[in-house]
């Protein structure tokens, strides 16, 4: 007989989770421009911010560090500016009479 080993199956801890995105994005290509959309600028404005994206310090650990810091800058800017909220969509229609409605009750 040969000697054969038994085939070991490992899967990550979020795979299942994993398998539903994808078939969600399968399912739904558009999410994934929204997500590529969503993930892209904060790179962009980054990569501007810190000069084209270059790294001013040699060394691995340093650039870690430097990528943190500039990662940190980009949410602490982000946190101090207030935040538009979207205006609220009114579904009361517009009345084309001019006049003023009489006995409106609120």
């Amino acid at each position: 007989m040969h000697n054969r080993r038994a085939a070991l199956v490992t899967r990550h801890i979020n795979e299942e989770a994993r398998d539903r995105m994808n078939a969600r994005i399968e399912a739904d290509r558009s999410l994934m421009r929204q997500r590529r959309c969503a993930s892209e600028h904060p790179f962009g404005t980054i990569k501007r911010m810190t000069g084209g994206g270059r790294f001013l310090t040699r060394g691995l650990d340093k650039g870690k560090t430097e990528a943190a810091l500039s990662v940190l800058a980009y949410n602490m800017i982000r946190a101090a500016k207030p935040r538009r909220c979207p205006k609220p969509h009114s579904k009361a229609r517009v009345s084309k009479n001019k006049e003023a409605p009489e006995n409106r009750s609120l």
